[in-house]
């Protein structure tokens, strides 16, 4: 066995977070997470993400979260 890290497909990366595979597709398509296409020159990219972006998107989500519950807040302040 190998002691270079595993690199992930958007399949496996996602199971490892509970998230869907869209959320982690849009936070690459978004340039949000590092990715390698292993398949250049085809229509349809075959990507890997190394296991260290794991730390990338649990920052994300936990940001989005956070500014979605803050939103929700305000809205609660100016409401009453």
């Amino acid at each position: 066995m190998s002691s270079e890290s595993k690199w992930l497909s958007i399949t496996e990366f996602s199971s490892q977070l509970g998230l869907s595979r869209h959320t982690v597709e849009g936070l690459v398509k978004t340039g949000k997470l590092k990715v390698f296409d292993i398949s250049p020159g085809r229509k349809r990219p075959t990507y890997r993400l190394p296991p260290s972006e794991l730390e990338t998107a649990l920052s994300l989500m936990q940001a989005s979260i956070g500014s979605t519950e803050a939103s929700s807040e305000t809205e609660v302040r100016d409401a009453g």
